[in-house]
Formats: structure tokens, sequence, C-alpha cells
């Protein structure tokens, strides 16, 4: 038995490839060796004459620091420290090029010079103590001698060598002499720089004191340990050059020598045993595949099945091809049911118009991200975020993760933000937000424009840094206002706020405190009431003038006190109530007339008098008959009322209103005309019938213009002479259109209209109906009937009537030509039977019993043979007429013959069938082809593997048909371009079967020789790897999906293996968390990642227990550096072994910031919107498209005096506590929808209590939610418009009383200085004469003093002149003003030995009231003539002017006596006079500060006593108002 299994053995074609492969590879090998070391001894020889050279430069380099250093420290040995040491160093370095510095150290180790000190900045550096230079030092001092240390650390910058001598001065130590050499210097200086030398490279190391190396130069990133490197030492070994050689050519010969005897041994291997291989590579292969496939079959299905987010894969038709656990959670639909829908199955009807398109762009490659509206099986629509990808030409990937949730947050907080924006930016409230400290945060623009200030003013700021109000001075006034520091929240409190233009405002206030992220906010209002206050003030000046006014009232009028009781009563309200004015004076109305209070009227008066606002009813007084207008007008005092009777006027009215309202409001066409045919009215369906013409004046047409030409002599000779002679005439009559000229036929009626009283004809009337639309049906169902008598026809359907008595069929014609029976037939139940297809009788007979017994409708199909025994295939419609006992009375229906498709349906079937017998796997084949005689020759698997009939004729022309048009260049390559050294080939092609279906195939081809190595013949296998190929692809598209799903989806994955504690992050895990990717995670890196309070989420899901549930998802939170937050959602699982330890934890985990951002943001919204929505200033309702009210805050309850039940869900007009002016609402609204918003808009409502108000209205649309809604402000405005009239009454009072002061103040002023000019001329002439001394000095002790009467007599004048003449505009001349000001007081007491400078600037135009300007100059200028210090060498007054475009600015200064700084307070109040001694009234410059504020300007006074003073005016240019 040994021999044949010896023999076997040898026969093996293994052993022969063996022996050859060794044999071959053992010569090769040795040839490469020789040529290898060959090539080292060449290298190393060339390395060594390089070291040789570079030793050479090198010692030239440090030499050149060993005498430089030994003449300098000759020269200072012998003549000490050198003064000119720069000099002395130069030259030594021009001597020595390589030396880079020179220095000098003094014995306690200090460089105390350097040369070039310009980037060499160490002096004082102690050298002995720097980290750097001590070694250095310290060991040339041991050694005595020169010493070069280095390379170290300049600490001028950079790195270098410094050779240092010591020096010595009578045995003592002196110092040092050093040379400092920079390590640039030394590579240049022996050429070490050899980035583009390819020959070479270098690294310069430091040897350390424990011996260890550290580099400061390579030429390129290379270590000691690659071959043939040769260390250079130097400078007794405390640092080295090495040298690598770059030169690689070297071996270059040697292995490409080596790799082809190797493969060349391998050829000659393979060659013997190739053909026998092929079976066990081929299983190999598919078990190596089959493996990876289950490994990352595995790997990714984890991946897919744990992911938080639905994935699925589509076609590009839509129709799902596969989906994860996820997404059929997701879905609410079974795996199974889901593979079966397409994506518009999943989608709303609006999404799934879009689809096409976004497949579209999707084929182009593009990634799609997009939200749509998804919809669960049970019907429950929800929010999906797509993210879309194009895997390859049939297939799309796409993941969608349910953000529902977030979609609700980012409406309702757009929806809430909508809100709040809308409230919080209203134009006629303002809004501010300030922080725990009272600061501004942010304001609105109408609290801006109120206060004066921008946003940039008072973000930040307080009131009181503002300047907004001084709470000291306030809280003295009003020690309420305490509550609005101390308290958090205020309902609400009135406050005087100083906005920057000085002005004094009155306004209203709240605060409502919310917190947000833990910070507490507070939301303010204010609302303006600044006209209301002055109003009221006005109105309570001005009471007694109102009470006078309604005394002369024409009406009846009555008047009661707080208390109710009479206080006065008219004529006229004494007359219509019955009453004695004398007895009911004093007298209680409600104890006079008790039943009163049971009337409507009684709480009309009590709300007007609780509101005090302004009220009118009328009242109905059944037991009189009579109706009465009440107007009442409340006040603090008490109540007024004003009535009359207008019960005639009312049922006029009512009479009235009712036949209008039914003429009106017929449907049908109404008209008036005279009896000769001429028209008096028409009502508005009329109107609109005929297409009347604004313009047109129906008086002067006649009643035969609105009836078609050709009908009026009907009109004229028939139907008119009936009317007359009957009275009536009704009929059809044709009816003219004025705008198109076209008929309406109309049914109608003509009659005549007699007189009550006389009964004689005073008119015509008529009546009609438009029959356009009843004519138009008649003919629209003539129309259908003729349309479904074609469609019966065309589409070859047959109909039938089934008469239940005589038990027969009534048939169309069609019928008898789709049973193939003669038209005189009489089709029964029994005859049907006989030709319906046996095997459908009973079917037949059950369905019809079905329809009897069960339904109204029913449909089914049979068969029936017909008269050539062909088979017919019928779908018959059947519908039951039953009567009132639900009995069948009547059976009709349809006949339709399907054969046809039912054949098409049968064919579909079997050539299915024919293509799944089709399919089935190829094995190995053989093949062989001679070159010669073309002969191609297959075994009989290749047959099958190519699906070709085993008795076709095989070329290898046919083969090329059977290629892949792609693959067919790549297997023509091959076959017809033989290399001349390639015996062996290997490719992998596709082809197309007969049933279109491609298949992979694996072929190995080896070519046969002859002796002259020509090729004779191809021979090889063919096998089938489409499953191999298959699973490859499935593989790769695994792959591809879920790479794409990470990257798309944006969700990263894990895996800690816990023995090992080895960690794998994904990319995108390291992308999420902002962490570099090239950092190794590790337990405790993720331990710090994680934020330090979750870490303990992490340790419980660690720690828990098989049993315990493993599918929970956990939130955490990392802080960035920024100290932001990110949030995330995990979904993890633990994997335990058979002991129940973990051993293993993975997962994924999202990036959920957004939402959870979304969520903070909703909270802040819906916080500021309710803090801003229930504000107590003002009213705020919802509304939606239908004007209902939908939410409302309590100020709106309480301003519309009604309560939530009875406003929410309703409309204005459906409150029945609310009374509105219809045609007001629907102008408003109209205004809405043309300007797109209502601001402040006056809105009159009146209430159930008989109180009318006045409301500012500001309406602005919202869209919430894809919906159309309306935020409404309301503001009670009536007692500002009641202000407002009592003020305008006032006003004209005012105007009045203005024009009767000034005529008086012209009139006394004329009066009293004609008398007072006669006594100053008597005067002068007395002081002509020659009188008395003492008489003298009396007359001139009158002069000045009428002079001074007469002055104050001027200024009252100015005074009342300023005060009631308009500012004129004019162009000024200054230097002419101040002439005629100086002209005019030349009389002054010592005028003329005052110096007075003048300077005029006026290039600039300058544009104001000249009067006005010239009375500022002359007070000013007479004032400082006045109070001149007589006593001073040279009195002076300086007067500037400077125009410019903004402004004038106008500067008096004098040198007289000045005034104290407590003075220069009052000094523009009126009377107030600076001294005694100098004439004047005091009113002067109180006159001048009411100028200069008519003006707009502004005045600065700088005075010193005893050294003058300055007055500085600063007037508005109005150029550009001329």
């Amino acid at each position: 038995m040994s021999e044949p299994e010896k023999s076997s053995v040898f026969k093996n074609p293994k052993i022969y490839g063996f022996l050859a492969f060794f044999l071959v590879l053992i010569i090769t090998q040795f040839i490469a060796f020789q040529k290898y070391q060959l090539h080292q001894k060449t290298e190393r020889q060339e390395i060594e004459q390089r070291v040789s050279s570079l030793k050479v430069d090198l010692q030239n380099v440090l030499s050149q620091g060993f005498y430089a250093t030994q003449t300098l420290s000759f020269i200072v040995d012998q003549y000490g420290v050198p003064d000119n040491f720069d000099s002395v160093a130069q030259l030594l370095l021009n001597s020595n090029k390589s030396i880079d510095a020179l220095e000098l150290v003094n014995g306690d180790g200090v460089v105390t010079h350097v040369y070039p000190l310009k980037g060499n900045e160490v002096l004082g550096l102690n050298i002995l103590k720097d980290p750097d230079n001590k070694f250095g030092a310290k060991t040339t001092l041991e050694k005595g001698d020169y010493y070069t240390a280095g390379p170290i650390y300049l600490r001028q910058g950079g790195s270098g060598i410094i050779g240092r001598r010591p020096l010595y001065k009578e045995g003592e130590f002196n110092g040092f002499v050093a040379a400092v050499v920079r390590l640039t210097t030394v590579i240049n200086a022996i050429h070490l720089d050899t980035i583009k030398e390819a020959k070479f490279s270098y690294k310069l190391v430091k040897i350390n004191a424990d011996s260890s190396e550290e580099t400061f130069y390579a030429s390129e990133n290379i270590t000691k340990e690659e071959a043939l490197i040769i260390p250079l030492i130097a400078s007794q070994g405390e640092w080295k050059l090495y040298v690598f050689s770059n030169r690689n050519s070297s071996y270059s010969t040697s292995i490409l020598f080596s790799v082809l005897g190797f493969l060349l041994s391998l050829v000659c291997g393979i060659l013997s045993w190739f053909l026998m291989r092929q079976p066990a590579k081929l299983n190999k292969l598919v078990e190596e595949k089959t493996a990876l496939l289950k490994s990352s079959q595995e790997r990714y299905r984890l991946l897919i099945e744990e992911a938080s987010d639905c994935i699925i894969l589509s076609d590009f038709s839509g129709n799902v091809l596969d989906i994860n656990p996820y997404g059929v959670q997701m879905f609410g639909y079974t795996k199974e049911q889901l593979l079966t829908k397409n994506l518009k199955d999943l989608v709303t009807a609006e999404d799934s118009i879009q689809l096409p398109s976004r497949f579209f762009q999707l084929k182009k490659g593009n990634t799609i991200r997009s939200e749509r509206n998804f919809i669960k099986k049970d019907g429950t629509p929800f929010y999906g975020e797509v993210s879309a990808k194009k895997l390859n030409e049939n297939v799309v990937l796409g993941i969608i993760r349910d953000i529902t949730e977030r979609k609700e947050l980012e409406l309702i907080a757009e929806e809430n933000l909508a809100k709040f924006s809308k409230a919080y930016n209203n134009r006629f409230v303002g809004m501010v937000i300030k922080d725990h400290n009272n600061r501004f945060v942010d304001a609105n623009s109408y609290f801006l424009n109120l206060t004066g200030y921008t946003l940039e003013e008072v973000r930040g700021k307080t009131i009181s840094e503002l300047g907004l109000m001084n709470f000291e001075e306030a809280l003295k006034k009003n020690p309420n206002l305490n509550v609005f520091t101390n308290s958090n929240q205020v309902d609400k409190i009135e406050v005087e706020f100083t906005v920057k233009n000085g002005k004094k405002l009155h306004l209203v206030t709240s605060i409502e405190p919310y917190e947000y992220l833990g910070t507490k906010f507070s939301l303010r209002t204010y609302i303006d009431q600044t006209e209301a206050y002055n109003a009221n003030l006005a109105t309570l000046q001005s009471e007694k003038k109102y009470k006078q006014f309604t005394e002369r009232i024409s009406d009846a009028f009555v008047a009661f006190d707080n208390e109710w009781n009479f206080v006065d009563i008219n004529a006229k309200a004494a007359k219509i109530v019955g009453m004695d004015v004398n007895e009911m004076l004093g007298k209680n109305v409600w104890d006079e007339y008790p039943d009163f209070k049971n009337t409507e009227a009684y709480a009309m008066f009590k709300g007007a008098m609780a509101r005090q606002v302004y009220t009118y009813f009328e009242q109905y007084h059944p037991k009189t008959d009579r109706w009465i207008e009440n107007h009442i007008y409340p006040s603090t005092n008490g109540l007024s009322i004003y009535f009359r009777d207008i019960t005639r006027r009312k049922k006029d009215d009512q009479e009235k209103q009712k036949l209008i309202s039914v003429i009106e409001n017929s449907p049908g066409f109404i008209g008036l005309a005279t009896i000769d045919g001429k028209p008096l009215f028409m009502n508005d369906a009329g109107k609109k019938l005929i297409d009347l013409p604004c313009d047109f004046d129906i008086k002067n047409a006649t009643i035969h213009d609105f009836f078609a030409e050709e009908y009026k002599d009907v009109i004229k000779n028939e139907h008119l002479p009936t009317i007359m002679e009957k009275g009536l005439w009704t009929g059809e009559v044709p009816l003219k259109n004025l705008k198109s000229k076209k008929t309406i036929p109309l049914e109608f009626s003509g009659f005549i209209i007699k007189d009550k009283t006389t009964n004689e004809p005073i008119g015509l009337g008529s009546i009609g109906f438009d029959l356009t639309e009843r004519k138009k049906s008649q003919k629209e169902i003539l129309e259908l009937q003729g349309k479904m008598n074609a469609a019966i026809r065309i589409g070859k359907i047959g109909y039938w009537d089934f008469d239940i008595k005589t038990e027969t069929f009534i048939c169309s014609p069609l019928m008898y030509t789709i049973y193939d029976i003669a038209p005189d037939n009489v089709l029964t139940i029994p005859f049907l039977e006989t030709i319906i297809h046996p095997d459908d009788v009973e079917k037949h007979r059950q369905n019809v019993r079905d329809l009897i017994t069960e339904k109204s409708t029913h449909a089914f199909t049979y068969r029936i043979i017909v008269t050539d025994g062909s088979i017919k295939h019928l779908m018959v419609e059947v519908e039951v007429i039953r009567n009132p006992e639900n009995m069948a009375v009547n059976f009709r229906g349809t006949v339709i013959d399907i054969t046809k498709e039912k054949e098409a349906d049968f064919e579909i079937i079997e050539l299915k069938d024919k293509m799944d017998i089709a399919m089935r796997i190829g094995k190995i084949g053989y093949w062989d082809y001679d070159i010669f005689t073309k002969i191609l020759y297959w075994s009989p698997r290749l047959f099958e593997i190519y699906d070709v009939d085993p008795g076709t004729e095989i070329t290898l022309s046919f083969v090329e048909t059977l290629i892949h048009p792609d693959d067919l260049e790549k297997h023509s390559e091959i076959v017809y371009n033989i290399s001349e050294d390639i015996d062996n080939y290997s490719m992998s092609y596709r082809i197309i079967h007969r049933d279109g279906t491609i298949k992979y195939l694996l072929a190995e081809m080896e070519v046969v020789r002859n002796k002259e190595k020509s090729p004779i013949k191809y021979r090889g296998t063919i096998v089938d790897i489409t499953k191999q190929k298959e699973a490859e692809n499935e593989i790769l598209s695994l792959q591809s999906k879920m790479n794409a799903a990470v990257r798309i989806g944006k969700f990263g994955y894990w895996h800690w293996e816990m023995n090992t504690n080895v960690v794998e992050w994904s990319k995108e895990m390291y992308e999420i968390h902002e962490i570099d990717p090239s950092v190794v995670m590790t337990p405790e890196l993720i331990r710090e990642t994680i934020y330090s309070e979750d870490v303990g989420l992490m340790e419980a899901k660690l720690a828990q227990k098989k049993d315990q549930g493993n599918s929970t998802p956990s939130f955490y939170r990392i802080q960035l550096k920024d100290k932001s937050f990110k949030y995330f959602l995990a979904y993890s699982e633990l994997v335990y072994n058979e002991n129940n330890e973990p051993i293993t934890y993975r997962g994924t985990a999202m990036d959920i910031t957004k939402s959870v951002l979304a969520e903070e943001a909703l909270k802040e919204s819906q916080e500021k919107f309710s803090k801003a929505f229930q504000t107590n200033l003002i009213g705020m309702l919802m509304l939606d498209t239908s004007r209902r009210v939908i939410e409302a805050n309590e100020m709106a309850y309480t301003i519309l005096n009604t309560t939530k039940s009875k406003l929410i869900g309703k409309t204005m007009l459906e409150n029945r506590d609310i009374i509105v002016n219809e045609n007001e609402r629907e102008r408003l609204w109209k205004k809405l929808n043309i300007e797109g918003e209502i601001v402040n808009e006056e809105y009159k409502i009146e209430l159930e209590c008989g109180t009318k108000k006045t409301l500012l209205l500001s309406m602005t649309p919202l869209y919430l939610n894809g919906k159309r809604s309306y935020l409404v402000n309301i503001f009670d405005d009536s007692k500002r418009r009641e202000a407002e009239r009592n003020l305008e009454n006032q006003y004209f009072e005012l105007q009045k009383t203005n024009s009767e002061l000034d005529s008086f103040v012209y009139s006394a002023s004329h009066e009293l200085r004609a008398p007072l000019s006669s006594v100053l001329g008597l005067i002068h002439l007395i002081q002509m004469e020659e009188i008395d001394p003492k008489l003298f000095q009396h007359m001139n002790m009158m002069e000045k003093s009428i002079e001074r009467l007469d002055s104050f007599i001027k200024d009252i004048i100015e005074y009342s002149r300023n005060k009631h003449v308009q500012v004129k505009l004019e162009s000024i001349n200054f230097t002419n003003l101040i002439e005629q000001s100086l002209e005019s007081f030349w009389y002054l007491e010592n005028t003329s030995k005052i110096n007075i400078e003048i300077s005029v600037d006026e290039i600039i135009e300058f544009v104001s009231d000249s009067k006005r300007i010239s009375i500022l100059l002359n007070n000013f200028i007479s004032n400082a003539i006045k109070y001149h210090d007589v006593n001073k060498v040279s009195p002076s007054i300086w007067i500037s002017v400077k125009t410019t475009k903004k402004e004038a600015i106008i500067e008096i200064k004098d040198n007289g006596v000045g005034m104290a700084k407590d003075q220069l307070e009052k000094i523009f109040k009126m009377f107030y006079r600076v001294s005694s001694k100098v004439m004047g009234s005091g009113i002067g410059l109180y006159i001048v500060k009411e100028v200069i504020v008519k003006l707009n300007g502004k005045i600065e006074v700088k005075s010193k006593l005893g050294e003058g003073s300055t007055f500085t005016l600063k007037i508005p240019n109005e150029s550009g108002r001329l």
C-alpha cells in the first residue's frame, strides 16, 4: 500500500510547483544580495567622504571662535576692557566671518559688553544663573580654558553655540570672553542646507547631561535608526552631527532583480497546478466573501436597527424598497405593508405634488434636506425632517426624523413671537423690559419716541440716570410712588416724566414681573395721559362757564347733584314731565319717582355718573306712548340731562323702515311708475338684474326702455291696456340688460296703484322674477340626456330593465349584440341561465339572491357561451329600486363585455411563470479556442451559464454578442492583444441573458504556445460569480447607505469593549461633540467630555442589570469652551456575557440642541407674550377670519363691560353687552383689507347699560400656524375725548380773553404814556428856566421817575406782544440792529464814556423774528450800559455775533459791576433787579427769557462780582422755513 501512496504524492502538481519555485527563488535572490552588498559599500564610501569634508568645515567655524576669543582675552588681560570695545570687536568679526557676536562678561557672570548690540540685546544677563547658559559657563570655569557650549537656545532668540574663554586677574577669576555663533551661520558655513540636494540629509543634536539627545536641526523628518547612519562627533562630545544617505537608487536594481526573481519563481510554481486549484480557490473566495458579508451585515444591522431615525430606501418612482424598525414604528404599519407602499401614500396631498421635482433633483446627485408632512397608518399627521441622497442609479436613501414636537414648539414660539411682536410694537402704548436692577433692557419705538431717547441711550440705565424722574422730589409730592420702586408688581399708577427735550409727560404705568433662565425681568407699560391730565385741569377751572352754557339750551333740561337731588329744571322739562319746578328743586329724584328705578334710564344715569362719560340713549315710555331722546353729561359735582320728545319722528321712521325693508330685501324686480309710464322707483334687485349704470336717472326714461326693442309694441298695445282695463296682467316678458344688451326672461306681474281715499289710479306697480336659471337647468337636463346616450353607445354598454310582473328584460339594442342573440328573442332569467357558463350558474344565482335581500347596488362577473361555442366574460352592474317597505320593485343595470381584458390577464400570468422558470444558478464551465481553426469549444455547463441552447453554433463573435456592451472593450483587449511574456489572464465581466438578466462571470485563461513562443490555443474556465458579486455589492451598498445615513442624519455611533477598555467613535461622534478626530477616545475622556452633572446618567446605565430593560433613551449635555451647552439624545444597549456581566456598551447619539433651545425660546416668548397680553392698560383681543373673538385679556372685558363667556367664540354683533354701528364696523374692515393695518382709529360703541364709549382701535393681521388671525388693541379714550371737547371750548374763551387783554394793554399804555410825555415836556421847559437849585433837583428826580415808569410801560407792551404775536420770519442784519440799538441809548448816563467793540460775522444768512431779536439786543446792551463800573479806567462792552447754518451765537460781555453767584438764578424772574441804584422795572430780563423761549433759543450767563458779566445767546437759524 505504501508504494501507491508514494507514487500519488509525487504526482501531485503542488510538489513540482514548490520545487520549481524554491530553485528559481534561491538563484535569483543570491544574485540580488550580491548586488545589494556592492551598492552598500559604494554608498558608505560616499558618506565617509562627505563626513570628512564636514569635519574640516566645522573645525574651521569652531576655530574662528577660538582665535577671536584668544585675541580679545589678550587685549583685556594686557590693557583692560577697551573704551572702544565696539571698534575692536568689529575688527575681530571682520576677520572671523562665521562669528555673529562677541561678549564680555564680568566676574559676577553679568554680560557687560556686546557687539553688535542689535539683535543681541543681552546686556545685564547673568550667565551663571541663566538655565541655558550656566552649564557651559561652569564647564568653562572647571576646565579653565576655552570651551564651546551648545547648541543652546539663545536669549536673544534662535539657537547657536557659544565659545567662552575665562579671564583671570592676579590669579583670580575676572570674567569671560565669549564668541556667539548662530546655528544658521553654522549650517550655511558647512553647507548643511540641502533641501534641494538629493544625496544627503542631516541632523544636528545636542548631548544633554543625562546622555539624551535634543535635535536642533534636521533637513528631513528622519530617525537615527534608518540605514547607513554615520555620526559626526565634535567639540569634545557635547553635540553631534548625523549624516544620512538619501540615495535609494542603490537598492533599486537589487530589489527589482529580487522581485523579478520572486515573480519568475512564483509563475513557474503556479503554472503546474493552476487548473486543479480553481474549485478550491472559488470555494475559499465564496467563504471569505460570505464571512465578510455576515460581519458587515451584523455590524450595520445593529446600527440601522438602533438608529433613532427612520431610514428608508426607495426607487425613483417612490416605491418603498426597505425600511428600518424605527421607521416601521414611526408610520404604524407593518414592514410588509410598508414595502407595498409608495412615498405618495405616506405624505399629505400637498407634499406628494412636489415628489417628482425632488426625485429629479436627486437624480442630478443633489442632496435634499427639507421638512415634510407625513401621515401615519391611523391618519395622524406628523412633521418629519427629511435628508435624501441618491445611492445609485436606482435607489434613493432617505432619513426621516420626527420633529413634530420641535415643529409644534417652533410654531407655538412663532405664534407667540408674532403676538408679542404686534403687542409689543404697538403705536399707542409704551412698553419696556427691565432687569432685576431696574435697568432698561429693551423698549419699543412708541416709548422711545415719547421720551426722545434712542434704544442705545436708554439700554443699561435706570429712570433716574436718564433724568426721566427725580424719585426724591416725586415721593414728596406723591408717597404712593414708593411702590413704583419697591414692588415687583404694580397694577396701575400715575407718574410724571421729564423727557429729553424738557417736556413733562403724565403717564399711567403698570409692572408685571417674569423670570427667564433664572434671571428676573419685568415688563412695564406706559400710556400717555398728558392731554387728558391737562384737559382735566382745564375742565375744573372752567366748570362754572359750562353751567352757564347749559342754562341756555332750548331742550328740556334737568340737573342733579352728587346725591341725586334736583338742582335745576327748565320750563321745557317741567312741561314734558309734568312737575312744579319750585316744589321739585332740592328733592331726590329716586324718592319722587321710585318706579323710575325699574327702567333702562336708571342704569344709564348710574353708569354715566360712575364712569364720568357722556351718554346718549333713546327711551320709550309705554304709559304715555312717548319716545324721549336723552343726552347725559356727568361731572364730578353731579349730572346734567338734556332731553326732548321724539315720538312723532320715531313712529314715522318705523313705518318707513318697514316698507323700505320689504321692498329692498325682495329678491325680485320691483318698480313703480306714473300712470303714463314714467319710472319713479326701482329696487336694488331690479337695478342689479338690468345692470343699471350708476349715472342713469330712471326718471328721465320710460318703462318701454327696460324691455327688448321688438317687445315695446306688445307692452304698449297689449299689456298696458289689459292692466288699465283689468287692473292686473301676468306673464313672461323679455327684460333688457342695459349693459350687455341681452334679454332676460322674466316672470312678470303689472298692476294699478290706486289712491286710498279717491280710489283713482295714481301709478303703476310691477313685480318680476328672473327665469334665466330655470331655463338654463332645463337646457342642461336635455344636454345631459344626449351625453349619456352617446356614452352608452361609444362605451358599448348594454342597458337593461327587469319587469318583475312579466319577469322579462327590457334591453337596449347593444344587449343583443353582447349576448349574441337575435333582437326578436325575449330575454328571461331561464333563457339567460342557458347561455351562462355551467360553472358560473350557481354563482350568478347567489349574486341575485344577495342583491334582493341585502343590497341596493351590486357588481359581479360571469361567463357566457355564445353560438359559436366561444366564451365571453361579462361584467354586470345592478341597481335595485325598493318601496318604503324595503321590498324590491324594480331591477335595472348595465352589461359590459370584458373578454379582451380577461385574456390579457391570462397572458401576463403565463409570461410571469415562464420568467420564473428561466431563473437558475450557474456553475463552472470549461472552454477551448483554437486560434488557427477558429473553433470554440464549450462544455455543456457553459450553455447553461450563458443561457444558450445546446445546439447553437458557438463562435467568438457570437460570444461577444452576449457580453454586456460596457465590458466588451475590456474583453476584446485581452483576447486580441495577448502579451508575449504573459500566459495567464484573469478577468470578470457581465453577460446579458435572453430574459434580460445580467450575470457576473469570472474567466481564467491560459495561453498555449508552440516552440517559437507563438500562441496556438486559448483555454480556461468560466464561473458564475453572480452571487458573490451581489454579496459584494450588497456590502458596499449597505456600507454606503449607512455612511449616508449617519452623515445625513447627523448621529454618531460608539462601541466600547469593556474588557479591554477600547472605545471606538465614529467620525460623526467627534464632529457633533466638537472634538479633534485625532484624539484617542477612552472611558476617562468620555467622562471628562460629558457635563459633570450628567456623568451619573452614564454610570447608572452601566450599573443596570440584564433584566432591567435596555432601550430607554437618555439625555446628556456637554459644555463648550465658550461655556455654552450642547444637548444630546442617546440610545444605547449593554451586551452581557454568560455570567450576566456587561462586556460591551454601544449605541448612537444625536445632537438635539436646536430642539432644546427652541423649547427655551418658547418658554421665554410665552412668558413675554403673557405679560404683554395681560397688561391692565389696554385691551387686547385675538379674532379669527370669521371675526370671532378667540382670546382676550382682562382689560378688554373691563373696557367692554362684558365677561369671557359672553365674548369668546362670538362676534361683536353677537355679543348683546356691546352695541356697534354695523356700517362703521364694515368701514374699518374694508380699510384693514386695503391698508393692511389700522392704527389708533377712533371707534364708538355703546354698552348695554347705555354707556357710550370712544375707543382708540388698532388692528393688524397675524399668520399663526398657516392661518390668518387678527390682533386688536383697544384703549378707552372717552375721558380724553371729553376733556378735548372741554379744552376746545376753553380755548375759544381764552382766545377771546387774550384778545380783550391785548386791547386793554394797548389802550392802557397809550392812555398812560400820553400824559407822561406831556409831563416830561413840562419838566424840560421848567429846567430851561432859572429856578431854585433845590427845585431843579426835585425836577431831576421827577424826570427819572417818569422815565422809569415809561420804561416799565414799554416793557409791559413788549411782554404782551411777545406772548400773543406770532413769530414773523425774515432775514436779519445784525450790524444794522446793533447800530439802531446803540443809537437809541445815547441819552443814558455816561454812555459816551464806555468803549463799545462790535464784531459781526454774518456771512451765512440768518432768518428769525427781527423785532424779537431787537428786544434781546436792546435789553442786554442797555443793561451793560446801566451796570457799568464808573471807577474802572476803561469801562468796555464787547458785542460779537457769528451766524451758521444751524444758529446765531450772540455774546454781550462787559467789565461792569458784575453779579453774585446767588443772583444768577433770580435775574430772569419778573420784577427782580440786581441793584436798586440803577433805574429799571425789573421786567426786562424776564421778557428776554420769554422771547428766547418763543424763538426756541438758549441763554448762558457767566458773571463775577466786580469783574463783569457775559451773556451768550444761541438762536436757531430758521432759513429752512422761509
